[in-house]
């Protein structure tokens, strides 16, 4: 992360400088965000990227005010590491390897534009792309290209080559632009002399700009039109593709968005017929999880791999081949059983086998009766099927046990069923190393239908809660801190949601080691690896939604404890050069 004012084009310098100062004044700032937050010289950089790019993005490692205290945390973890060196190398080494480097490297700052640049050769179409680097001394720079460098020509634009370097650069104003050669800089050059338009001229790019976050420290964009490379998908481009990255106090955020046309792709328009996750989804499901991973509508998902299928000869073949495997299998009709049945929320959630300091694992499945689903349905069907073969087999012995159970019918797997798979898990599974009561010897198999819902876990504690839960709405994950405060943003009208809990699943895990088992350099590993999660209590999660217009959206969050993380990769670079 670089300590200096991070530079933009003179023209825009005196601006920038007053709005710094205004903001310092305003807030007090510290002096590390008052030398390198405020400019972003990156994507200031994209007004020299050509209004035709295909593919355009933004590096901008200075950080805004909300991130100074972040960006100072991590500078001093990467110094007391000896790891600041890393940092100090230039974006311009990623491109360039001539020893002549050393002598821009000081002027390059931790900001840059790129651009995907359709170009014609021999009539040919393709794509090559143009890297803008910030500098802090553009009139420097240009001085070491003249003479350090070996000048050459494209359509009367100078530019320069140094020795043994593979790259054609030439400075314009404070950017360094680099690229394979002239006839991309030449491009460049018209963009800043006002002979061509630039992208950010273009409306519907700048639009995609506003849908990212404005401190995003890595933002990219995908022009429509490069979806048109490709035979029969010219049309299916709506809208920029967009992603951005920031780096937050507690992790590293990141957001997509963009549009398809869903007339010209069916998968696009199977998903945007997908309601999202039930609203109450948190309130129906037991504390105390992990995580887990949700889906509105399963059926779509299969509904749309049926579309790909289906287009071509094979595809039919393998379609008619899993259907009659699943009739053979379960008894159930694909078409009439199990897409009805999932048309509903399903969700997979991992949960501690000891909940109160938590250790081991369990598995809960809820598959529910949302927009018109019966899931209880095909599984009635199931266990008739199950019983006809089981009968046939074992002269009528049943393989599961029934109970009732304050309006909802349970069920166990047979305990001769039961103890084949425990005894299966603990062969292969078992080590001294890990605590096998939590992870095999309670493992049952049991299910549960309350009205058109499906429950079932790997253990009787774990499926007696849920329904509770489910039926009751009592001791939820709404009431869970783990969750309760993401829920809102979990819960927002995503179809499909992955979200874990990194301390509750590094505290489990822990639990469920017998780090006394290790030798010494496993358990010091295993503690180390386990200390970097156990600060980090705002939840991971991925989460996406297609509309039935075709606008795509999505975000991830990964938590980070940015201290331990780096104290790790210093130490095991110690360890390495030991």
């Amino acid at each position: 992360m670089n300590n200096a004012v991070a530079s933009v084009p003179r023209y825009r310098r005196a601006g920038t400088r007053i709005a710094a100062g205004s903001v310092v004044v305003a807030s007090l700032a510290t002096a590390y965000a008052f030398t390198a937050v405020f400019a972003r010289p990156g994507e200031s950089a994209l007004s020299l990227v050509p209004a035709d790019a295909m593919i355009v993005g933004s590096l901008d490692l200075s950080p805004s005010p909300g991130q100074a205290m972040t960006f100072k945390k991590i500078d001093d973890a990467l110094a007391r590491n000896g790891m600041d060196q890393f940092v100090e190398r230039g974006l311009i080494d990623i491109f360039e390897n001539s020893s002549q480097v050393d002598d821009i490297r000081p002027h390059t700052l931790r900001n840059a534009a790129f651009g995907l640049l359709p170009m014609e050769k021999g009539g040919k179409r393709e794509m090559k792309g143009v890297m803008l680097l910030g500098l802090s001394d553009g009139p420097k720079v240009a001085e070491i290209l003249r003479k350090r460098g070996k000048p050459q020509f494209f359509k009367g634009m100078p530019y320069y080559r140094l020795p043994k370097g593979k790259m054609a650069m030439v400075v314009f104003d404070d950017v360094l632009a680099l690229a394979d050669d002239g006839s991309i800089l030449l491009k460049v050059k018209q963009v800043r002399d006002g002979a061509a338009p630039a992208i950010t001229s273009n409306q519907e790019f700048m639009a995609a700009r506003e849908k990212v976050a404005n401190d995003a420290n890595l933002m990219m964009f995908m022009n429509p039109k490069m979806l048109g490379d490709h035979k029969g998908t010219d049309k299916i481009g709506k809208d920029w593709m967009t992603a951005g990255l920031a780096i937050r106090d507690g992790g590293l955020e990141m957001t997509m968005s963009g549009a398809l046309d869903p007339t010209q792709t069916p998968e696009i328009a199977q998903f945007g017929k997908t309601a999202p996750i039930r609203r109450d989804l948190f309130q129906v499901l037991p504390s105390g999880a992990y995580g887990m991973v949700v889906a509105s509508q399963p059926a779509n998902y299969f509904g749309a791999a049926e579309g790909v299928l289906k287009s071509d000869g094979d595809g039919k073949d393998m379609l008619k081949s899993m259907e009659e495997g699943v009739k053979d299998g379960t008894g159930l009709s694909y078409r009439e059983d199990l897409v009805p049945a999932l048309q509903g929320n399903a969700v997979i959630a991992a949960y501690p086998t000891e909940s109160g300091d938590p250790a081991g694992v369990d598995l809960l499945l809820v598959s529910d009766d949302s927009n018109g689903a019966n899931p209880a349905a095909a599984v009635e069907k199931f266990q008739q099927f199950a019983e006809q073969k089981m009968a046939e087999e074992k002269k009528g012995q049943s393989p599961f046990t029934k109970t009732e159970v304050e309006g909802a019918r349970s069920f166990r797997l047979a305990d001769e069923l039961q103890n084949e798979i425990r005894q299966g898990m603990s062969k292969d599974m078992a080590t001294p190393e890990i605590r096998s009561d939590v992870l095999f010897k309670k493992k049952t198999v049991v299910w549960a239908i309350v009205d058109r819902t499906v429950i079932a876990a790997t253990s009787q504690d774990l499926l007696d809660r849920a329904v509770a839960s489910y039926r009751a709405k009592t001791s939820t994950l709404s009431a869970d801190r783990a969750f309760s405060e993401a829920e809102p943003k979990l819960l927002d009208g995503s179809q499909s949601v992955v979200t874990f809990n990194l301390a509750r699943v590094a505290k489990g895990v822990g639990n469920t080691l017998v780090l006394d088992k290790m030798d010494r350099e496993g358990r010091d590993m295993a503690r180390s690896i386990l200390s970097m999660f156990e600060t980090l209590h705002e939840p991971l999660y991925i989460k996406s939604q297609i509309t039935p217009e075709g606008k795509i959206r999505g975000g991830t969050f990964i938590p980070m404890d940015y201290d331990k993380m780096i104290d790790f990769a210093g130490r095991m670079m110690k360890r390495e050069k030991k």
